[in-house]
């Protein structure tokens, strides 16, 4: 990317007159507005290089401790973009230049529904899930893994969530082995939905996952119906696949990765389930556009989600549709936090771990 950014840089200095059209200029982070603006007129920024632009305007995390494999702590030291400041020079300065025009003030868009599906997890899952939020541990096969960054636990709860969960092989530790618990709630929600929805012949749906054992729950549970299948491998054409998807009448569901909702016109579908959710805003604004502008006939459009009171999926849609980046505010956060039944609140409202406005409790699972 930065090469490319170079090439445009090279390309648009040359040019006399400039123009920017974007969709979604920013993703929740200062540092997506340099290039663009640097394309459009260098002076908005005093011709300031991409360093000195994040100096002023990007806040970076602290070094801080970290857990190894072994249970150890040592010293992070790394520097992480986990906030903005100076906004209010920012906006000044890219006002002048800028026209925003809301979805809501764009005639012909179809309108938008958010629909939840409450589920609880199973008992074997509640254990490994209570182990994991209250110990920074779980236990497969009798060996004891031990989690090492915030983002590592997150990722552990979201797998519980959905029914398995990775864990190293002991004789060989860069395999991977897969835990498949014997219930999986959510994929029997999930199952109830599509079949009730499919019902009706013109009907289509996406189905979005974020791991690869959430695509084989799904090929093995839905192929029946007409599935194709998105997983990122370089074999596949994200645009041969949604082509086939629009237009042949037998295939009625798509799962792809969020990853790979970009891009691709997926707009035969007006309906999709997310059967987990991208901590990435940026995979998560792409996705749902899928489905959406000009070309979707229907005139409403609705996207489903899983969640469960308190519970890290809950979480997640609560921190993307405050339009926070999870991905990036992982890196800035203590384990505890992940787990805690106020996390969202707080990464909403910026509060610390140990602060004075830290209420720490864990979920009750």
């Amino acid at each position: 990317k930065a090469s490319r950014t170079k090439a445009l840089l090279n390309i648009s200095d040359k040019a006399r007159y400039r123009y920017l059209l974007t969709g979604t200029p920013t993703l929740g982070s200062a540092t997506d507005m340099y290039a663009q603006m640097r394309i459009l007129s260098p002076h908005i920024f005093f011709n300031w290089d991409y360093y000195r632009f994040t100096k002023f305007f990007i806040v970076y995390s602290k070094p801080r401790l970290v857990y190894n494999k072994d249970g150890s702590k040592r010293l992070d030291s790394r520097r992480y973009p986990v906030g903005e400041k100076n906004i209010d020079v920012l906006n000044s300065l890219i006002t002048p230049v800028s026209i925003r025009i809301r979805r809501n003030e764009c005639e012909g868009l179809p309108d938008r529904e958010e629909v939840f599906i409450k589920y609880t997890l199973s008992k074997e899952q509640k254990e490994l899930y209570a182990s994991v939020v209250n110990n920074d541990r779980y236990t497969i096969n009798n060996k004891e893994y031990i989690l090492t960054s915030p983002a590592l636990k997150y990722t552990k709860l979201t797998q519980i969530s959905s029914g398995f969960l990775y864990y190293q092989d002991e004789e060989n530790p860069k395999n991977r082995k897969i835990h498949v618990f014997s219930e999986n709630p959510k994929l029997s929600m999930l199952e109830e939905y599509i079949e009730d929805y499919l019902a009706n012949p013109d009907n289509k749906i996406i189905i979005w996952t974020n791991y690869d054992q959430e695509q084989e729950f799904i090929s093995d549970k839905f192929s029946k119906y007409g599935l194709l299948e998105l997983r990122g491998k370089k074999d596949l054409d994200p645009f041969e696949v949604t082509q086939q998807f629009n237009n042949d009448p037998a295939i009625k569901i798509l799962s792809a990765k969020q990853t790979m909702g970009i891009s691709v016109d997926m707009s035969c579908a007006s309906t999709s389930f997310n059967f987990s959710r991208s901590p990435s805003l940026d995979s998560d604004i792409q996705s749902k556009n899928r489905i959406d502008g000009l070309a979707q006939k229907k005139e409403k459009i609705s996207f489903y989600y899983f969640t469960a009171p308190n519970l890290i999926d809950d979480h997640t849609h609560s921190i993307i549709n405050s339009k926070i980046n999870l991905d990036a505010a992982l890196t800035n956060v203590n384990m505890k936090c992940i787990g805690c039944k106020n996390l969202s609140n707080c990464l909403v409202k910026g509060i610390k771990y140990g602060t004075s406005n830290c209420q720490y409790s864990a979920a009750l699972i």
